[in-house]
């Protein structure tokens, strides 16, 4: 948050403030970046903001996964490299293919047809696993 943007004075209970000063320790907000972030959390999401969330988580993780290549490289050199070691980066490139695959589908999303999206839309219908497997069900007339 920029200093230019605008101040809100708020009042609380002792007890909550404390809660939330808990909360910013353990995510390594500031106080202030603690209630935005919740606050931004009760409203919906629009596609450009989903969009723009998932672009920083990805770029986040990117940074984990080479953190995380780096010490399991310096930690086999030395001949330490344990298995949860591995099992971590694992759980990190894993999670990072997902949030790739997402990011990649909000990009794709202005180009599905809106015949598509209502198809997605349909109340009791069971969706796709993928918009491919959605359109190859659709070639195939089933």
């Amino acid at each position: 948050m920029a200093r230019t943007d605008p101040q809100v004075n708020v009042r609380m209970p002792a007890d909550l403030k404390g809660r939330l000063e808990d909360a910013a320790s353990e995510s390594g907000r500031s106080v202030t970046g603690e209630i935005v972030h919740r606050l931004e959390s009760t409203f919906p999401k629009t596609l450009d903001w989903l969009r723009h969330n998932r672009a920083e988580e990805v770029h986040t993780l990117r940074v984990a996964v080479d953190q995380q290549v780096q010490r399991v490289s310096a930690l086999k050199a030395t001949g330490l490299l344990q298995q949860h070691d591995l099992l971590e980066l694992g759980r990190r490139r894993l999670l990072l293919q997902t949030l790739e695959s997402d990011a990649h589908m909000l990009e794709m999303m202005d180009d599905v047809r809106p015949d598509e999206l209502i198809d997605f839309a349909e109340v009791g219908a069971t969706p796709p696993i993928s918009m491919e497997a959605h359109r190859n069900a659709k070639k195939a007339g089933t």
